[in-house]
C-alpha cells in the first residue's frame, strides 16, 4: 500500500512485506534522497493468518503494529508534499531489486479496511480507523 507515483527518490510513504516477511516502510521527501527513510519490520506477517496491521507516522516517527502488538519505531525526517494517489496491492518498485516485494496476488490473501487519517498521536488500535 502507497501513496507513491515514481521508483525513485521523491514525495511518497510505501509499506510492503520484504522478502523474509516482514513489514517494511519506506518515506521520502525530495528527489535527493535526504529524508529517504526504512523501517524494517521484526514480525513475521505472510504466515497464512490474518493480522490487523496499523502504521503510523506521528510527529517525524514510524510505529508499527501487528495484531495490536507494537513491533517497530523508526525516525522518518520526511515531510510530506504533494503525494501520487493510494494505491493498495501495486507498488511502483515491485520486482526491481532482487529479493525485493511483488505484486500483492489475491490467491495469498486479501487487503481490508485500508484507511490513511492524520494523527497527532500514537494510538495502537488504531485499526479501526474511527
Amino acid at each position: 500500500m502507497n501513496q507513491r507515483g515514481v521508483c525513485g527518490h521523491g514525495d511518497f510513504w510505501d509499506i510492503r512485506v520484504d522478502q523474509y516477511g516482514k513489514l517494511f516502510v519506506e518515506t521520502d521527501q525530495d528527489s535527493s534522497g535526504t529524508y529517504d527513510d526504512q523501517m524494517h519490520g521484526c514480525a513475521s506477517v505472510n504466515d497464512g493468518i490474518s493480522h490487523d496491521i496499523v502504521v503510523q507516522r506521528v510527529q517525524g516517527e514510524l510505529y508499527s503494529y501487528i495484531d495490536g502488538v507494537f513491533d517497530r519505531s523508526h525516525t522518518s525526517g520526511a515531510s510530506f508534499g504533494s503525494l501520487a494517489a493510494l494505491q493498495t496491492g501495486l507498488d511502483i518498485c515491485d520486482g526491481t531489486m532482487p529479493g525485493d516485494t511483488f505484486a500483492f496476488d489475491s490467491t495469498k490473501g486479501s487487503i481490508t479496511n485500508v484507511c490513511v487519517v492524520q494523527a497527532s498521536e500514537v494510538q495502537p488500535d488504531a485499526g479501526s480507523c474511527q
